[in-house]
């Protein structure tokens, strides 16, 4: 016999875990990243009506859902909003959820001839509003969460009177009828009820089933098939055979509502069917379902602005002690000619408009054609916040018009780790664009510390300069961390003021090793960016107090300067004397074994995207191994390093280098290609050309030199 619940006699604990793992995988709460619209003018009294175009997925079925905030509203309600058709005639809605300073949801009756339907914000509705009573309006799948006071609250006999009562903490678009926590609040008491339809493809009898923590009640059309008042927490298939009811269902579409009234701190609400004599769950494809529709650019009745944002939760990333949420804010409208929008998100960080939506009008300017979406994180614990929109005109102190509301977000059951890349790139491009000035010194290090994850020098570099400015004199090792982020951005283009933070760091370090690598950064920009040719005036007393491993990184730097200098058998001798220095005198085989493993692991980080432990790898590499600076390994990888997080100038040295003391080495078609790369991304096409045209027509059989051929014949910036 199959059984689709886990077969456990210890079964709070246990139970609840191993379900998790399959809700997990139902419940794809789409809905959470929700659309919502932002509304507050400056006026007294808000007498403005504005339309804004309903886009409804070509796939919904139904009925058309709409989300949006609905701060600014004539009254607490929630009635001062409409919907009509192309000839302004009232479109049936239902208001599913609403909170004053929150988010409306609406579901609104499609249109058989598909024509284009308009939400409107007036303070004459011109369109019904039946909250939670219109049931010809259809709503797929969609779970809504509500708070209740434990004192009062008795289970599943209070629902209606709550439902009718409260608004819901949060509304999402679930996958199927499933729950193993509350998404929006606390685990403690609240009432959750899955709203859906079935879809159904022939006339049969099925045999449901509610596994439930509290109450919980099924309806079918209106009619109750399960009310079970007490806990039902059966999980094999033989008892769960024994509790499911039959119910008949025609080919068709059926309305399904789950009410689960949770009691307690132990969550679990699954809705399930018996298939021959095994239980599981329902399926996402046996219900139909929605997406919530788009929103177009707001067109207001008369020459005011409108003002007013959306809000779009997009993503979020946890590491060990924090939870970062990605939020989508777009303004409904672009702004007048001469102005600019400017955000404060609540957390004590804004973003100004930017220098042409400054500019007053009749300047030239472009004015932007349609509004432009910002992204910003948020940080943890705190799950709302107070986000505002001015609209602002240069030498005015106050804004012409001001949009706020509260924007919350929920915890998503697909959050992502610090380790995704490339959603770590989107977070750090959203970080670097705003404002810190007010913000506390807990928020910007808590970004800093996902930033720091993957290291993107030009993303960084602008929390880092408002962290340095505001908190220079205190920080302990983050600050120190994030000076050292900022040198490493401005070593490309400002190397002075970077050899001097990284002076600076030398000196200042608690962590002796950290001291030295930020000395050994401070000598590479004097050698390969400021072109010195002695380095022992700005050093000073560097080699004061290091020990053995610490002098051997040095005096391998020291060496760079007679390389740099086309010196190679001096540069050869400080590397030597530097082995000496090391702390890893051994026999030639030991060696030959650790550097293998220094070699797999760099690979390993490079494939990884891992900088920042690529980075302090290759430090260890060196001060181990002075004199793998002379073979191909060392070089080569610190070149690809410099190539990864685009430092292309300072690569191509290192492959330079690395050629002319390894003209014959087997890794040269590689070492080529790669310097010809960097040279192409610095602007020096020709002898990019020229090194591509050596990899292609000198070794035709490596794995570089297809893509080679191609571009020493113009092929564009690889």
């Amino acid at each position: 016999m199959k059984h689709s619940f886990p077969e456990s006699s210890a079964m709070p604990h246990t139970f609840r875990r191993e379900c998790w793992a399959q809700l997990a995988s139902m419940l794809a709460v789409r809905g959470i990243a929700a659309l919502c619209l932002i509304l507050l003018l400056a006026s007294p009294a808000f007498a403005q009506v504005i339309s804004r175009p309903i886009i409804a997925p070509t796939y919904s079925v139904g009925s058309v859902l709409v989300r949006f905030h609905s701060a600014g509203q004539t009254d607490p309600a929630g009635k001062g909003i409409a919907v009509v058709d192309a000839g302004g005639k009232p479109v049936p809605f239902r208001v599913l959820a609403h909170d004053p300073e929150g988010q409306t949801i609406l579901a609104v009756e499609r249109r058989d001839d598909g024509g284009q339907l308009s939400l409107q914000y007036t303070p004459k509705p011109s369109g019904p509003a039946s909250p939670r009573a219109d049931d010809r309006v259809m709503v797929s799948l969609l779970l809504q969460v509500y708070a209740v006071d434990r004192a009062s609250f008795k289970g599943l006999a209070d629902a209606p009177t709550v439902i009718a009562a409260a608004h819901p903490q949060g509304s999402a678009l679930v996958g199927t009828v499933g729950l193993a926590a509350n998404p929006f609040g606390e685990t403690g008491d609240f009432l959750a009820v899955f709203e859906g339809v079935l879809d159904v493809d022939k006339d049969e009898t099925v045999k449901l089933f509610a596994v439930h923590s509290g109450g919980a009640q099924v309806e079918i059309d209106g009619k109750t098939v399960i009310s079970q008042a007490e806990p039902s927490m059966h999980h094999k298939s033989e008892e769960l055979a024994g509790k499911a009811v039959g119910v008949h269902l025609s080919a068709g579409q059926h309305k399904l509502r789950f009410i689960h009234a949770h009691r307690g701190e132990r969550v679990l609400a699954v809705l399930g069917k018996m298939s021959g004599e095994r239980a599981r769950p329902l399926e996402s494809h046996e219900f139909l379902h929605q997406e919530f529709a788009t929103l177009g650019p707001a067109t207001p009745a008369d020459a005011r602005p409108a003002v007013g944002f959306d809000v779009a939760q997009l993503d979020q990333i946890a590491d060990d002690a924090h939870l970062f949420t990605r939020v989508s804010l777009t303004p409904i409208a672009p702004p007048p000619a001469g102005m600019g929008y400017r955000w404060d998100f609540g957390d004590g960080v804004a973003l100004s408009p930017p220098a042409r939506a400054k500019a007053s009008a009749g300047e030239g300017q472009p004015q932007p054609s349609a509004p432009e979406e910002i992204q910003h994180v948020f940080v943890g614990p705190a799950t709302s916040w107070k986000v505002a929109l001015e609209l602002v005109e240069p030498g005015r102190g106050q804004p012409v018009a001001r949009a706020g509301a509260t924007v919350r977000a929920a915890q998503l059951e697909d959050t992502k780790s610090a380790g995704d890349a490339e959603l770590l790139g989107s977070y750090s491009a959203a970080i670097a664009r705003s404002d810190y000035s007010k913000a506390t010194a807990e928020t910007m290090a808590s970004l800093y510390a996902l930033l720091s994850t993957a290291e993107q020098p030009a993303l960084v570099a602008p929390l880092a300069e408002q962290f340095v400015k505001r908190f220079g004199d205190r920080g302990g090792p983050t600050l120190w961390a994030m000076k050292n982020d900022l040198a490493i951005f401005l070593s490309r283009d400002q190397p002075e003021r970077a050899v001097k933070l990284f002076g600076e760091l030398s000196r200042s370090s608690a962590d002796s090793w950290k001291g030295a690598c930020a000395a050994a950064n401070q000598i590479d920009l004097l050698v390969f960016r400021l072109g010195k040719t002695s380095v022992s005036d700005e050093l000073g007393a560097v080699f004061q107090g290091r020990v053995p491993r610490e002098r051997a990184l040095l005096k391998a730097r020291m060496g760079d300067v007679f390389l740099a200098a086309g010196k190679l058998d001096k540069a050869a001798d400080a590397y030597r004397e530097a082995q000496q220095d090391s702390s890893r005198a051994m026999e030639p085989q030991k060696v030959a074994i650790l550097q293998g493993a220094y070699r797999e692991t760099a690979l390993a980080y490079l494939e990884q995207k891992r900088w920042p432990d690529l980075r302090d790898l290759l430090f260890q590499w060196e001060a181990d191994f002075p004199m793998a600076k002379l073979s191909a390994d060392l070089p080569l990888i610190t070149g690809r390093y410099y190539q990864s997080i685009g430092d292309d100038p300072r690569a191509a040295i290192e492959f330079k280098n690395l050629m002319e003391l390894n003209p014959l080495h087997p890794s040269r078609p590689e070492i080529a290609y790669r310097l010809a790369q960097s040279l192409a991304r610095t602007g020096k096409g020709d002898e990019a050309r020229k090194w591509f045209g050596v990899v292609a027509k000198e070794y035709p059989n490596s794995p570089f030199a297809q893509d080679a051929e191609w571009q020493a014949k113009g092929g564009g910036v690889p």
